[in-house]
């Protein structure tokens, strides 16, 4: 089985910039999930009554032999009047180090977005 290549994307989380390898297949995965929240506060702004939302907590485990990274990312639509409020904690690490950071979750689907276009 033929491996995508991985690309170096840089997300721009609050004051933190970090830079990791990603493919376009990976990236879609994490852009499905961005899209999927941004749909639950449409319907939170819609809704009658107050629920708990689902959040966000999305994982993919990189092959660390080979360069790779963990990447998380976790938005609780809970806690956030709207998604213009919404922010994510993203994680990124390998066998070495870990860096975690919070951002916008509008600004971390543009960095997503503006990726896959690139591709």
């Amino acid at each position: 089985m033929m491996q995508a290549t991985a690309t170096k994307t840089s997300f721009h989380i609050g004051e933190t910039t970090i830079t990791i390898p990603l493919t376009a297949e990976i990236a879609q995965e994490l852009d499905d999930g961005l899209s999927s929240v941004l749909q639950t506060f449409k319907d939170k702004e819609q809704a009658t009554r107050p629920k708990r939302w689902e959040s966000l907590d999305w994982k993919h485990k990189g092959d660390l032999a080979a360069g790779g990274v963990h990447l998380e990312v976790f938005c609780n639509p809970n806690a956030y009047a709207n998604a213009f409020q919404a922010k994510v904690l993203i994680t990124a690490k390998d066998d070495r180090m870990q860096v975690t950071a919070e951002g916008q979750l509008s600004a971390l689907k543009a960095d997503i977005s503006t990726f896959l276009e690139s591709q």
